[in-house]
């Protein structure tokens, strides 16, 4: 139900955002991802390469941001110069497209938004529809997939198995700044209304990104059970994923490739993160009540 209700957001948003000077870019790139590796599909979409790649030579602005996720690189690779990675065949990993730049982790040299026609996105984005070159796994899957971990009872706790996270399709990051103990309840009743919500949404996580490794601390002694970023690599992980968050706590949502989906707004605590969270979900399609209503139900009959 989640991976329905995913793509047809992704979808009708790419739709029917649609500039006339595009649309059979746009329509064979639909075609492609919508019906697979079909023939019919293939056929139409390798009918708009030559289309695309005069984008690339002309420099001609491509609404980069509305094309799915699944066709992104897993990394990309600089063609040309750069002022802060200046050498050519510098490679780094893909987080996201910003308004029709790359955002790519170069390593040491840092988050760059880069030009797309200074790299090899164009060849890797044919390359992928031409099913020359498959990825492997999604972009953000890749990222933190394996550096994740979970405080519980029995063999559930400790680090968190790739094979777990890679059929997720959806991430929540819950952003974190500051330990301290009135914030206890509220955290052990999210986790209660998320173990009814992964239930019903096997496909969607939520990870805590916390800046204040005493969140770990409050994990061991409650055996809680949401899953956390690693506690040595939070630091690295929340600076590289460059979600520029202001205020705390925050909520993310991105798909498996990393594609931000969806904010919380700057009211949100930690005492209404429950609503906060179905609201988020809202907003990218997924209608979701009843974890948070037999949670409130269970409060009042105490």
């Amino acid at each position: 139900m989640l991976s329905v209700n995913y793509q047809i957001q992704i979808f009708s948003t790419w739709w029917f955002n649609n500039k006339p000077s595009y649309k059979m870019i746009r329509y064979g790139l639909f075609l492609a991802v919508f019906f697979g590796n079909t023939s019919f599909a293939k056929e139409e979409a390798l009918n708009t390469l030559e289309q695309l790649s005069s984008l690339q030579g002309a420099k001609i602005k491509f609404e980069l941001e509305q094309l799915p996720s699944g066709l992104w690189p897993t990394f990309i690779q600089l063609q040309d110069s750069h002022s802060l990675a200046k050498k050519v065949g510098t490679r780094g990993i893909l987080l996201r497209i910003e308004s029709d730049q790359l955002l790519v982790d170069f390593g040491r040299h840092g988050i760059i938004k880069v030009d797309p026609h200074q790299t090899n996105f164009f060849d890797e984005l044919m390359a992928h529809i031409k099913s020359q070159k498959v990825k492997e796994f999604p972009n953000l899957a890749l990222q933190i997939g394996n550096k994740l971990m979970r405080f519980d009872q029995g063999e559930e706790s400790g680090a968190i198995r790739f094979e777990e996270i890679e059929t997720k399709l959806l991430y929540i990051l819950l952003y974190l700044d500051r330990y301290s103990p009135d914030q206890a309840q509220g955290l052990l009743d999210f986790g209660m209304v998320y173990s009814r919500l992964e239930k019903c949404y096997p496909n969607l996580i939520v990870i805590l990104m916390p800046n204040d490794r005493t969140y770990y601390d409050f994990g061991a002694t409650t055996s809680y059970s949401v899953p956390m970023i690693a506690p040595h690599m939070r630091r690295g992980y929340i600076d590289s994923l460059a979600h520029n968050i202001v205020t705390y706590p925050t909520l993310v949502a991105c798909d498996a490739n990393g594609k931000i989906l969806a904010r919380s707004d700057s009211t949100m605590t930690l005492k209404n993160l429950p609503s906060a969270l179905e609201s988020l979900l809202q907003l990218i399609g997924i209608d979701w009540i009843s974890a948070v209503g037999k949670t409130n139900k269970k409060a009042e009959d105490k």
